[in-house]
C-alpha cells in the first residue's frame, strides 16, 4: 500500500544545520537548496532501503527478493507496516513491477530505480512534508 508519509523529516534528520541545507554559504536555505537537501536525503535513504531489498548484492532488485523484504512487515491481520524511512521505496519498487510485463523481466537494477526516486522527491506531496522539519 502507498505510505502514509514519506518521512522527509526522517531522511533529513541526519543534515547538520546550516552545512547540510546552505549550499551557497549564505547562511539560508532557498527553496532551490533545500530542493537538492531533500533529494540527496532520498537518493541515500533509497540506497539504504535497496539493500535490504537486494538479498543476494548483485546491485539488482528482483521481485522474489522484494516478496522476501515485504514478508516481516505484514501482520497477521493483513496490516502492512514498514519502517517509515523505507515504505516509500518498497512502494515505489512495488509500483515498478506492477507496471511492468513481468513475462519478460521480473528485476531491476538499483541504478535501475534512480528516476522514480528523483520523481518522488520532486513531487509536491513529498516537498509538503516540509511541515513536520
Amino acid at each position: 500500500p502507498e505510505p502514509p508519509t514519506f518521512a522527509l523529516a526522517e531522511l533529513m534528520a541526519a543534515r547538520s544545520w546550516p552545512e547540510g541545507f546552505d549550499g551557497d554559504g549564505d547562511g539560508q536555505c532557498d527553496e532551490v537548496e533545500f530542493g537538492r537537501t531533500a533529494e540527496a536525503a532520498t537518493l541515500e535513504a533509497a540506497a539504504r532501503a535497496w539493500a535490504t531489498v537486494d538479498a543476494n548484492a548483485d546491485e539488482h532488485l528482483d521481485l522474489e527478493e522484494l516478496v522476501e523484504a515485504l514478508r516481516p512487515h505484514r501482520k497477521a491481520s493483513g496490516k502492512f507496516s514498514a519502517p517509515k524511512t523505507h515504505w516509500p521505496f518498497l512502494w515505489l519498487l512495488a509500483r515498478h513491477f506492477g507496471a511492468v510485463d513481468l513475462s519478460r523481466t521480473a528485476r531491476v537494477p538499483t541504478d535501475g530505480m534512480r528516476p522514480q526516486v528523483v520523481e518522488l522527491a520532486r513531487s509536491v506531496r513529498f516537498l509538503d512534508e516540509r511541515r513536520a522539519l
